[in-house]
């Protein structure tokens, strides 16, 4: 028998049984201290060694998960209360109704069915079917549920409308084209369209031969266009319109020749007069790139180097003038690299980067037309710049020293220029002695009270927004 303690008690008196065998202090050698009972020797066979076997002591209960809610598990990892249970109510789950994935083949049958899993969908959720069974009779509705099951299977009923689908409009090349990555780009395309002008539309399909201009009609085109041009009979956007139409022409049929670039290089030119950068750039990306073609002459290569030097002047990218530069030495381009404007334009750039404003606007005086309608885009930036060096650096300054360094033609330009700069205030006349020691009025700009006016006014404008950035 046991009792609670773990010791075994005779059954017929209830007293502790005595050991066995007993060492020098009274206790058992076979077993361990506060055990009367001996363990069992290891000769003994495996029943007794089964009888006289300490009893196993309950595993815990294992843990249960939390979001159980029919169980309550103890805390303390032992068997659960009688009863406790029984208290915990349960929650009643409902039963959606299950939806088959299997569509069958025949169509015939699909308007039906549907109609009957939305009606008792509809009962369910809302217990009336006016709503549901107005929309599901409707016959455009019915239709359009049975295309749509249709182009879910597996039938032959999928592949029906399959060859109407490859006949396309291309009359329209605004429209969206569903096919597109089943045209090959690399095709050579011919135009067989004979107008001389024709709008710019963006590509979104396949290009129609009937609507493209071959290259001698586009040719034609051009003469066109420079004739308006320098009789200024048209405005620039229309000359915009009809040279980004004339590139997207030859474009499309892959003409990479020097009537290409031609083109290219005349609308370049044409938006720097206008101060379009963002045309100007799109034009000048493609013609280094036609430049890479050794087949094309490079006619005015020169010119669109000093061009690109100027453009990353504007967008501050000094890292693409010296690429530029390192690929001249690498293409052995001395001839390029020798001539004396690409030469002053690359010192040019030198000079805006270290802020040397005295040789940079000499240098500008130096420029071509088309230069510095460039230069322009960011020149006044610059002397608002070179400005605040010079009031940093004086007290007072006499406007003839401003207009002598900015390259102003009079005073008036000087003042104008210092007008737009809200700097009005801080002009003042003074009269001092000339060689001859006669007094004059003089014109200078209080220098050191405009510092912080002029710092607001360059921090204002140091961020240039220009659509058609690379």
């Amino acid at each position: 028998m046991q009792n609670p303690y773990g010791h075994f008690t005779n059954d017929i008196t209830g007293d502790r049984e005595t050991p066995s065998q007993s060492g020098l202090f009274g206790q058992s050698l076979n077993s361990p201290l506060g055990y009367t009972r001996s363990f069992p020797s290891l000769t003994s066979n495996n029943d007794n060694f089964k009888a006289n076997q300490q009893p196993s002591i309950p595993l815990p209960e294992p843990r249960l998960p939390w979001n159980n809610i029919n169980q309550v598990s103890n805390p303390l990892m032992v068997t659960p209360l009688p009863g406790l249970h029984k208290n915990v109510p349960k929650t009643t789950k409902k039963k959606l109704p299950k939806v088959s994935k299997k569509i069958p083949n025949s169509s015939s049958t699909i308007p039906n069915k549907l109609v009957s899993n939305s009606t008792a969908v509809g009962k369910s959720a809302f217990g009336s079917t006016s709503g549901w069974k107005a929309g599901v009779d409707d016959s455009a509705e019915l239709e359009r549920r049975k295309r749509r099951a249709e182009r879910f299977s597996k039938g032959p009923s999928a592949t029906t409308n399959s060859n109407d689908n490859l006949n396309e409009d291309f009359a329209n090349l605004n429209a969206i084209s569903s096919k597109s990555h089943k045209y090959d780009k690399k095709i050579h395309v011919v135009g067989r369209c004979q107008t001389l002008e024709k709008s710019y539309l963006r590509l979104t399909s396949e290009p129609n031969p009937d609507l493209i201009r071959p290259p001698n009609i586009l040719q034609k085109t051009y003469c066109l266009l420079m004739e308006k041009y320098q009789s200024k009979a048209a405005t620039y956007t229309y000359l915009c319109d009809q040279f980004k139409s004339m590139r997207q022409d030859l474009r499309v049929q892959m003409i990479e020749n020097s009537f290409t670039i031609k083109v290219y290089q005349t609308h370049a030119r044409i938006a720097l007069e206008n101060g379009d950068l963002g045309e100007f750039n799109q034009c000048q990306n493609r013609i280094m790139a036609l430049f890479e073609n050794f087949t094309i002459p490079k006619k005015s290569y020169s010119e669109f180097i000093c061009y690109s030097i100027l453009y990353s002047m504007l967008t501050e990218d000094y890292p693409a003038i010296s690429q530029l530069k390192l690929k001249l030495m690498d293409d052995n381009a001395s001839e390029i690299l020798g001539d004396e404007h690409v030469k002053m334009i690359f010192e040019l750039s030198n000079m805006k980067l270290v802020g040397n404003y005295h040789y940079f606007m000499k240098s500008y005086l130096k420029l071509h037309k088309f230069e510095k309608c460039l230069i322009n885009s960011f020149l006044n930036l610059e002397k608002l710049k070179f400005l605040t060096v010079i009031c940093k650096s004086y007290n007072q300054i006499n406007l003839d020293f401003i207009k002598s360094e900015f390259s102003f033609t009079s005073i008036d330009e000087t003042i104008n220029f210092l007008s737009e700069q809200n700097l009005n205030d801080f002009i003042a006349t003074k009269q001092i002695s000339d060689a001859n020691g006669k007094m004059k009025d003089v014109k200078i700009l209080n220098t050191k009270g405009c510092r912080v006016q002029l710092i607001q006014n360059f921090m204002k404008f140091k961020k240039i927004d220009i659509k058609g950035q690379k």
